[in-house]
């Protein structure tokens, strides 16, 4: 009799073991298919994605050359030095740009959009006595237009895509736009300031 109650505890016990076991297992697997579920690939981009992509690329040319003519043309220290560090890290913007374009298999643009063009050669036009008035004016319309542009694209974005290489560039590129535009506005303010006291002499 007490060898038939012990093999029944026996056979109770692996059972229970043997259901909790295949129950951990289940949650196992259910845990490593909702990561994979959750995650997002990084492998390709939307196209809304491919837009903005574009049009970065081409926003970014525009500053660069843009800043190539201020460092070049710019009649005030100011304007120089901004249109310098326009030049060079608008450049640096392309070049991360080109680097994602291998991740994600996208050709770069090889040429500006055409409003973007107008405004480079509307800048190469310019009087060198109205230059550095025209370049801030034009470089933070060019900033206000980008980040409109990122922002309408970003908003968009679905959840899944908010972790890509390309998304976060994106986010982070925008914030630096809005820094670059309010300094080019600070230093209109600064130009229009020192025109008014060179008048008054």
């Amino acid at each position: 009799m007490r060898n038939y109650i012990a093999s029944a505890c026996l056979v109770a016990g692996l059972f229970m073991f043997a259901s909790c076991n295949s129950g951990s297992n289940q949650q196992e697997e259910g845990a490593a298919a909702g990561t994979e579920a959750v995650v997002a690939p990084d492998s390709a981009l939307t196209e809304d994605n491919k837009e903005l992509f574009e049009y970065a690329y081409s926003a970014s040319m525009l500053q660069s050359e843009l800043g190539k003519l201020a460092a070049e043309k710019g009649q005030s220290a100011n304007v120089q030095q901004y249109g310098q560090q326009m030049s060079d890290l608008y450049s640096t913007k392309m070049q991360e740009l080109q680097g994602l374009s291998q991740e994600y298999s996208v050709s770069v643009p090889q040429s500006m959009k055409d409003n973007h063009s107008e405004m480079l050669q509307k800048l190469r036009d310019t009087d060198v006595n109205e230059f550095d008035k025209t370049y801030l004016d034009e470089v933070a319309d060019a900033h206000k237009d980008a980040i409109g542009e990122f922002d309408s694209a970003l908003n968009s974005l679905e959840e899944t895509s908010t972790g890509t290489s390309f998304s976060i560039w994106a986010r982070n590129t925008r914030k630096e736009m809005q820094a670059h535009m309010e300094e080019a506005m600070r230093l209109g303010v600064v130009l229009d300031t020192d025109v008014e006291a060179e008048v008054r002499r």
